[in-house]
């Protein structure tokens, strides 16, 4: 669990934001998607991945991204394109507090793949033992 803060890049013509795989993000990239249009007392994620390694940004908007490893947990806030936060596999992720012009971008390690989903958080512990 780590968070990533990019260097933001701009001119007169604007600005530009650049994440790169291997060099800001630790894995081979193999699907990106968003999430947005969420209500604020919304919470998404709730589960773990045996797999799935996972960067998070905030394209527009922000949001709070709890990241726990079984023993510990931290909330990281996401309210800049230019902060990422990296999600490992077996970490349980759970994403809340939506501002209505959230954008969320998710890139992925792995391609969709529900059985790599872990669901139930006691089970997820239980993963973690073996």
């Amino acid at each position: 669990m780590s968070i990533l803060e990019k260097t933001i890049f701009g001119d007169e013509r604007g600005k530009l934001i650049a994440i790169e795989e291997k060099l800001d993000v630790p894995f081979p990239i193999k699907r990106v998607f968003c999430i947005f249009d969420v209500p604020y007392e919304q919470v998404r994620g709730e589960h773990a991945h045996f797999q799935t390694k996972q960067y998070i940004v905030a394209l527009r908007g922000s949001c709070k991204v709890k990241l726990d490893n079984g023993k510990s947990a931290h909330t990281y806030l996401l309210n800049s394109p230019n902060i990422g936060v990296f999600q490992d596999h077996l970490i349980w992720g759970e994403m809340f507090e939506f501002t209505s012009d959230c954008v969320l971008m998710v890139l992925a390690s792995e391609l969709y793949d529900r059985m790599d989903y872990i669901f139930n958080y006691d089970e997820f512990l239980e993963a973690m033992i073996t």
